[in-house]
């Protein structure tokens, strides 16, 4: 990507509240364990890469205007490490949200879709409860859902419970091992979304110029000097 951007291992970027900092933490690359775990799930089923690509056409939706380079790469290596086939279909913005709807039926959404956030407040509530707490949040991924427009949820899930217990009590370091927690179940255990990386923006500054960097919104340019 060429301009500063860094590998994501979790969801939540440094800088919001929640967000994982133990960079051991979190779904990293591994080629190896990768196709093992492939060819684990093929022989379970007696299916071939071939049988695979014939039972699973899979389509990656992706947002015209969105850098979508990152997924590029990642198909790449899903066909060069695995030989799987992965088909892209780019689509304007209304489509995309309609496709992505968690109560679109399964038959007409893309398989997987490249998406970007950017947080309305530092907060990991604005990152794991909104978008992925499967009875409060969009839940675009469709986690936890009972049936293909997830009109229903299935009772009892730990992600949910501890983000929106994490929602309703004040005290942050209860509070981020909560987050902690449920990251884990949304990227390692149910490997719900593979984060890729934490976006970035590049500008120039004179020499004489000292200034600071937001973790979000707006430069406060009143504390340059």
């Amino acid at each position: 990507l060429k301009v500063g951007n860094s590998p994501a291992f979790t969801f939540a970027p440094p800088g919001i509240f929640g967000a994982v900092t133990d960079p051991g933490v979190g779904q990293g690359f591994d080629a190896d364990l990768a196709k093992q775990l492939f060819q684990e799930y093929l022989d379970e089923r007696g299916f071939t890469i071939a049988d695979f690509n014939s039972a699973y056409p899979l389509v990656m939706g992706q947002l015209n205007g969105l850098n979508n380079s990152a997924s590029d790469i990642a198909i790449k290596n899903w066909n060069d490490i695995l030989g799987v086939t992965v088909t892209t279909k780019t689509v304007e913005t209304a489509e995309f949200q309609s496709s992505i709807a968690k109560d679109n039926p399964i038959k007409d959404a893309f398989s997987m879709f490249q998406w970007a956030w950017c947080a309305d407040y530092p907060d990991q509530n604005d990152f794991l409860h909104v978008l992925f707490n499967s009875e409060f949040g969009s839940n675009a991924v469709r986690r936890n859902c009972a049936d293909e427009t997830c009109t229903a949820i299935l009772p009892d899930d730990e992600f949910d419970k501890l983000t929106l217990t994490a929602s309703q009590i004040n005290d942050p370091e209860e509070r981020q091992k909560l987050y902690a927690q449920a990251e884990h179940i949304l990227v390692v255990e149910e490997a719900a979304l593979a984060p890729i990386y934490y976006g970035s923006s590049i500008s120039l500054t004179k020499p004489w110029l000292t200034r600071n960097f937001p973790n979000m919104g707006a430069p406060d340019f009143m504390n340059w000097i």
